[in-house]
Order: structure tokens, then sequence, then C-alpha cells
């Protein structure tokens, strides 16, 4: 979490705010499902980057004031299969 402010016009902004910037979730098929198919182990994984901002700043990302509207997100989803 930050604490920023701006001066606009003669007043104080605040522009406080909590990123969340890694996510990680991997999921472990279990092995008896796995037996079926013939495949020793596998897991699915999404990575998340900069998913959300909590703020109250009405102007964007209040990181960013060249660009507000502009914040970098990346979702990343991965199969990991071991034969």
């Amino acid at each position: 979490a930050r604490i920023n402010s701006l001066l606009l016009t003669n007043h104080w902004v605040n522009r406080s705010f909590v990123r969340m910037d890694n996510v990680s979730f991997t999921y472990s098929v279990p092995s008896s499902f796995l037996k079926k198919l013939s495949i020793q182990g596998a897991s699915i994984s999404l990575n998340m980057r900069n998913p959300f901002v909590l703020t109250k700043w009405a102007c964007g990302d209040p990181e960013n004031l060249d660009n507000p509207d502009y914040s970098l997100k990346s979702y990343t989803l991965g199969l990991n299969i071991t034969l």
C-alpha cells in the first residue's frame, strides 16, 4: 500500500491506493483421476500481474499520471503434464 499526495490548483489530493501486484494459483490434478488417463502428474496454474487497484482516486491509475487509464495487466494460464 502506498500513500501519495498531489498538489492540484492550490489544494492537496489524496492518492492512497492498494495494488494487488502478483498473484499465483496452482491446482494439482488428483492422481486417482490421472491413472485413468495413463498420466503420472498434471497441474494447472494461473498467474496474474496487476489484476486490480483499490483506490478512491477517480483519475485512473494513481501511480501513472502521464497516462492514467493505462495499467499493465497480464494473465498467464499454464498446464504442466508428466507422462
